[in-house]
């Protein structure tokens, strides 16, 4: 057998009509909408060493250089579900994989989505290879493999605008795999930026794992998905129409819908701080004072993404600067990106 060492970039999302509980395993109960980020990556390199008794996959793991007992244990786990269920070749190699973040840990981006497409696109890589012609599109069979791992990572494959979960509006959909819908993007917002606003690093009170399970007995749930499917649409036709000031509309609604289920969920959850009001306040000051339709969202934390043309990008960042950043009670720093192009091989080599 051969040897195989891979690597792979892949970049992580913001999503803007969120996933937020699940159906079945790691499959959406509603449809959801991100933006893929450019320059918050993660950076996975994996040798494939063969094993001579068929017992893999066999695991190390090192992230920032270092074991992550952790995370190792999820990613064993991860791999042996895939081993059982959908790449039966796994049981014969030994895998070291190493991970690197350009984005410092609970900054706001989900570092998940971006290393677990990562790590699927080198297993989807090693996979063609050694099934030549087995006639899949190659990066839906990667979406569908990083969902088994975590669902959000279903959309980091593709670069730009990306759909995930079955419905009516884009063509090839399904709940198994994300599905890009740039064609349908109109040039605007393909030149967007994000500044993350990082509040607090402090890691997250409850994993998103937890936070989908709550949504399960959540006296909500069923509306929210209604609700969601219906953003989806809504949010598709602005990005076609160039409708910013519905989009900002959507996109707000989305990130706060997501925490008055937190916080009405039992156990309940404030993930906002103080600061992240201030900054949610300043947005909106800013947005009525010039008529530029900047618009934020959250994930399941407290910091916040600000979301705006890349063309309006020099007042926009002078306002952060100095009318948010400068007038928060501690010294906070800010991230910035935009929309990205997808994921980039950096290198496969077969040793034999």
């Amino acid at each position: 057998m051969y040897s195989f060492h891979v690597k792979w970039k892949s970049p992580s999302n913001i999503a803007l009509v969120k996933y937020w509980g699940k159906n079945g395993y790691q499959l959406p109960a509603n449809a959801s909408l991100s933006m893929t980020l450019s320059e918050a990556v993660s950076t996975t390199e994996v040798f494939f060493t063969p094993l001579s008794d068929g017992k893999g996959p066999g695991i190390q793991f090192s992230f920032e250089g270092k074991p992550n007992e952790m995370f190792r244990q999820r990613v064993e786990k991860y791999l042996q579900y895939l081993a059982d269920n959908e790449m039966p070749f796994l049981h014969n190699y030994h895998l070291d994989i190493q991970s690197h973040n350009s984005f410092p840990h609970s900054s706001g981006i989900a570092s998940s989505a971006a290393f677990m497409s990562s790590l699927a696109l080198c297993l989807c890589s090693v996979e063609e290879q050694l099934q030549e012609g087995i006639g899949y599109a190659f990066f839906e069979r990667a979406s569908y493999i990083a969902r088994l791992g975590s669902g959000s990572a279903a959309r980091s494959v593709y670069g730009g605008y990306v759909s995930w979960g079955r419905n009516m509006y884009v063509p090839h959909s399904s709940d198994e795999y994300a599905t890009p819908v740039n064609k349908r993007v109109h040039p605007t917002f393909l030149n967007y930026a994000d500044a993350i606003v990082i509040v607090s690093d402090q890691p997250k009170a409850i994993s998103s794992s937890a936070g989908h399970q709550l949504m399960d007995k959540h006296p909500f749930h069923l509306s929210r998905y209604r609700q969601a499917n219906i953003h989806h649409e809504e949010l598709l036709r602005a990005l076609l129409c160039e409708d910013r000031e519905r989009f900002a509309e959507i996109v707000e609604n989305e990130a706060l819908q997501l925490h008055s289920l937190l916080m009405t969920s039992k156990p309940s959850y404030i993930l906002m701080e103080p600061a992240t009001l201030h900054v949610i306040q300043k947005i909106r000051q800013f947005r009525k004072e010039t008529s530029i339709p900047v618009c934020f969202t959250l994930d399941a934390g407290p910091n916040v993404h600000i979301l705006y043309a890349k063309n309006e990008k020099e007042i926009v960042e002078d306002y952060i600067r100095n009318h948010i950043a400068s007038t928060l009670p501690h010294p906070v720093k800010v991230l910035y990106d935009f929309l990205g192009n997808g994921p980039e091989q950096v290198f496969f080599k077969t040793i034999d």
